[in-house]
């Protein structure tokens, strides 16, 4: 199973067909997708890797993906705003 949690910049969740494009572009394929806001956009690797680490450990035992390898993407959503991807995979 794969997981993909989309965090769009700001206060607002991206819609689902918003999520589907920048999942396009990032070439991710996942057979569960979560649209998330954040409001307060990372600004150095730390709070990158904590807010990633943050992720991993709410959403994989909600899928049951204890033991998950984690991929991560810094993209640009189809409006330019900035995005982040954290897939979450058993495979």
């Amino acid at each position: 199973m794969k997981v993909a949690l989309v965090l769009r910049r700001g206060m607002n969740v991206p819609p689902p067909d918003y999520v589907e494009k920048v999942l396009a572009a990032a070439g991710v394929a996942a057979e569960t997708r979560v649209a998330l806001s954040q409001p307060v956009w990372f600004k150095d690797a730390e709070t990158f890797d904590n807010l990633c680490n943050g992720l991993v450990e709410t959403f994989a035992p909600k899928y049951g993906l204890g033991d998950a390898s984690v991929r991560r993407h810094k993209v640009d959503g189809p409006d330019g705003c900035a995005c982040l991807i954290v897939e979450l995979s058993d495979e």
